[in-house]
């Protein structure tokens, strides 16, 4: 299956000037060197009924089932991969699973998803504005990128989304949920005991498939390893560099953090920032960490309202 889909890209003209060499387990489109964006194909089977089953599952934030949405694909390294005929058997995969494990990480309650002016359904089919952990993941990968221009031994995706969900705590603020997430991600590296080697390895887990470790290749090249760590170390630097700047005001901030996480992203990131601040004081929930002293939705002193003339508001 997967060699019949690299024939129909080779067939195709503009396709086969795109196309990189055959990976594992998919293809790859290179749109561009300049523009940094690729386009991975996964060939895969699913079983009848899928995209019902899909669609239940998109319908809430309910986490259990996720294996229901396991997809089956081709690994062009197994033993079987020339011969087995039957799907089942193939190796499974889940990113749909994964699709609905970060959504349910990314979302906020009722009230702060008003305050943000979101939709209000558990999974929008259009977001006009990305939530703070989207763009917060967003950030964190134009860095990256920026850091290791193009070494192929620069920190994975998903390994900084999968982290960075999982040390998300449901910040409204993007500067605030920026500093916790780098400040906690290393939480969620562990250790195991690998029988192969003999030797403790990093592990950081699939959420949706326990057996799956995404830091698989830093024990076959350990550079990778070195590289994230280095990564995160220098992401740090950054932020705590920006936030220095944080008495001359967010506009200080976001120049600061434009050098090292790149212009674009980061006017993105805080487009209509002031604007969503001034909805979460309106509705109570603007206070400052005692750390930081930064205005968001976490922290132990409130905001109390006022008007545009320093005189609290009328209640």
């Amino acid at each position: 299956m997967k060699q019949k889909v690299g024939d129909q890209l080779k067939e195709n003209e503009v396709y086969r000037k795109m196309l990189k060499k055959e990976g594992r387990r998919c293809w790859t489109l290179e749109y561009s060197d300049s523009a940094n964006y690729h386009m991975d194909i996964l060939p895969s089977i699913v079983d009848s009924g899928y995209q019902t089953i899909l669609e239940m599952a998109f319908s809430s934030n309910d986490l259990t089932d996720l294996n229901k949405l396991v997809i089956r694909i081709t690994d062009k390294n197994r033993d079987d991969y020339f011969f087995e005929n039957n799907h089942k058997l193939w190796l499974k995969c889940n990113p749909f699973g994964y699709g609905k494990w970060f959504s349910v990480q990314a979302s906020l309650d009722l009230t702060k998803r008003i305050t943000l002016g979101e939709s209000i359904k558990p999974v929008p089919q259009y977001q006009k504005d990305k939530l703070p952990l989207q763009r917060v993941v967003q950030i964190l990968k134009r860095h990256r990128d920026l850091m290791f221009n193009g070494d192929e031994d620069k920190p994975i995706s998903i390994i900084i989304t999968t982290l960075a969900a999982r040390a998300y705590q449901k910040e409204t603020s993007i500067l605030e949920a920026l500093l916790n997430v780098i400040e906690r991600m290393h939480l969620f590296i562990l250790e195991k005991f690998d029988p192969e080697s003999g030797k403790m390895i990093k592990w950081i887990g699939n959420p949706v498939n326990a057996e799956e470790n995404f830091a698989d290749k830093w024990k076959e090249a350990p550079k990778k390893q070195i590289n994230f760590y280095k990564w995160l170390e220098a992401v740090k630097a950054d932020v705590r560099n920006a936030l220095n700047q944080k008495d001359k005001g967010l506009h200080s901030v976001m120049e600061s953090l434009k050098s090292p996480f790149g212009e674009k992203s980061v006017s993105l990131a805080f487009a209509n920032y002031g604007e969503k601040q001034l909805q979460l004081r309106k509705a109570g929930g603007l206070k400052m960490a005692g750390i930081t002293g930064m205005i968001g939705s976490v922290g132990k002193t409130s905001i109390t309202q006022h008007t545009n003339f320093g005189a609290k508001k009328d209640q």
